[in-house]
């Protein structure tokens, strides 16, 4: 033979209105705010197209890239790529030549080949200098675009992780306001229940006997 038995585990009296209270304040406040959740949801879900196309085709990175790989190659190291270095060098060897010129001249020599050389020196080493920090600056610029290369390569996973947690959370938000209010309820309730049990002739002979062994025991009674 066997015998069911039930093990009740539940709270006091005096918990018990203040559990009820409080899983009643959960149910109420999970149904109010389904509203929001329910336009909040519908807002994710109708930007999805836009919040996409302007992290998978982002034109500002683009053209940030395009401007970094020229820079890299070298594009900017030429002088005719530059049109401002041109019209520095032809401002320069105008104040150059005016320069040779007119110390020639207050030495009676123009127009010999005294004056010819020594114009061509100072115009050489003039444009020489200039191309030679132009060369110096584009190459910093170069170092720092090798750089920049690795922060665009994040940059650009940084947005594609962001609009993976968009998506994410626009998949999951319907579902996690419900998984809120069950793990809150778990939180109050979970802990009460009732379990059955079924006891066979044996182990409930055991356990009376145990029982009275207990209460012998404690009566004093000593062989």
């Amino acid at each position: 033979m066997s015998k069911k038995s039930k093990a009740t585990t539940a709270p006091s009296r005096f918990a018990r209105p203040y559990i009820a209270n409080s899983a009643n304040a959960i149910q109420q406040a999970y149904s109010d705010n389904q509203d929001n959740v329910s336009n909040i949801n519908s807002l994710l879900q109708n930007n999805i197209g836009n919040v996409a196309s302007k992290t998978l085709n982002n034109s500002d990175m683009d053209q940030a890239d395009t401007y970094n790989q020229s820079v890299l190659s070298g594009k900017y190291l030429s002088p005719s790529s530059n049109p401002a270095l041109s019209d520095i060098i032809k401002n320069a060897n105008q104040d150059v030549s005016d320069s040779v010129n007119g110390a020639i001249g207050t030495r009676g020599l123009t127009g010999g080949s005294a004056q010819a050389q020594l114009l061509a020196k100072e115009l050489g080493q003039t444009d020489s200098n200039l191309l030679y920090n132009n060369y110096n600056t584009e190459r910093g610029y170069q170092q720092q675009a090798s750089e920049n290369a690795a922060n665009l390569g994040d940059a650009r996973n940084s947005s594609i992780n962001t609009l993976g947690n968009y998506l994410t959370t626009t998949a999951a938000l319907p579902q996690s306001s419900s998984s809120v209010l069950a793990s809150n309820m778990a939180s109050l309730l979970g802990n009460y229940n009732t379990t059955t049990q079924n006891q066979g002739i044996g182990s409930t002979l055991a356990s009376l006997a145990g029982a009275g062994l207990s209460g012998w025991a404690s009566s004093g009674f000593k062989v």
